[in-house]
């Protein structure tokens, strides 16, 4: 499962976030450890805002460790600065009703007046290696 920390400081590093997490993850004598399998930065530019948004994803191993890590971590101070922690959700084309729209007869109960996703962002995400070099991807 992978983790995610919504606006996380500028000046998080890699040893910050796996200090922050770990504890979580561990284990008692009879409960089972999690582990962190990869932590990446997403960096997001807004340009409408001239403004970065700094989260952080960590892939966990097990799925039920990372759940009650998240539940431990939901605002619990990183660096001085609360943050929401929740799962990772990635959107896929076959769920998007801009896609496939529901048929003509079906109303939602609750639907939105206007589409609240920013599509003119500008992503990076930054992987850390074992080495502690940095590579970008840009989306």
């Amino acid at each position: 499962m992978i983790v995610f920390f919504r606006n996380v400081l500028a000046s998080t590093r890699y040893d910050d976030i796996v200090d922050f997490v770990e504890p979580a993850l561990k284990g008692g004598l009879l409960r089972k450890s999690g582990r962190i399998e990869r932590v990446q930065m997403l960096i997001i530019k807004d340009p409408s805002r001239q403004k970065l948004e700094y989260h952080a994803l960590v892939r966990v191993e097990s799925d039920e460790i990372a759940g009650k890590a998240i539940k431990k971590l939901n605002k619990h101070p990183l660096l001085g600065r609360k943050v929401e922690v929740r799962e990772y959700v990635q959107r896929r084309w076959q769920n998007d009703r801009r896609e496939h729209p529901m048929p003509h007869n079906y109303v939602l109960p609750c639907e939105r007046k206007k589409d609240r996703r920013r599509d003119d962002l500008e992503k990076v995400i930054v992987d850390h290696d074992s080495h502690g070099q940095f590579k970008y991807t840009f989306l």
